[in-house]
């Protein structure tokens, strides 16, 4: 069977979405922005957090590719709409990807929930650095081990 290129259904409709979001939300803002740009784009935070956060609705996302063709085309589409808006979207970002692949239900639950909420925007994020490694985590050498009730770090 060879191998297709062309977007799914769905990946076309994120794409749309994504773009129409760049046109009608993003690219309004830029140049404001651009202009004072130690400002906080509140006006932005709270429309992603409010909608935007929702994405193409009414989409099934079951297909094997869409999910991470749907993460790219996001990134796609709305850094080109404006790269430091699309930095400042309120999201679990990488902190959020990683509880999701491999976190308890009960870590799922803690961590996760807030970004599904209705209250206040919220930012995840990861920290994962050393003065010798800096943001190659293979190199990491801290070690956890866990001794009785309490864990000890060693690094």
């Amino acid at each position: 069977m060879p191998i297709s290129f062309d977007p799914t259904p769905n990946t076309q409709a994120a794409r749309d979405y994504y773009h129409r979001v760049a046109v009608e939300r993003m690219r309004p803002l830029s140049r404001k922005y651009d202009d004072e740009e130690h400002a906080f784009p509140q006006e932005w935070v709270d429309w992603f957090w409010r909608e935007g956060r929702k994405g193409p609705q009414g989409l099934d996302w079951k297909g094997p590719q869409d999910g991470m063709i749907r993460v790219c085309i996001q990134a796609e589409e709305l850094c080109w709409g404006d790269a430091g808006l699309y930095l400042r979207m309120p999201t679990a970002a990488l902190g959020g990807s990683a509880v999701a692949a491999a976190g308890t239900p009960e870590q799922k639950a803690r961590f996760l929930a807030p970004f599904g909420g209705d209250g206040a925007p919220v930012w995840g994020a990861m920290a994962i650095t050393e003065a010798e490694a800096g943001s190659d985590a293979a190199a990491i050498q801290t070690t956890a081990r866990l001794d009785g009730d309490e864990w000890v770090l060693d690094g």
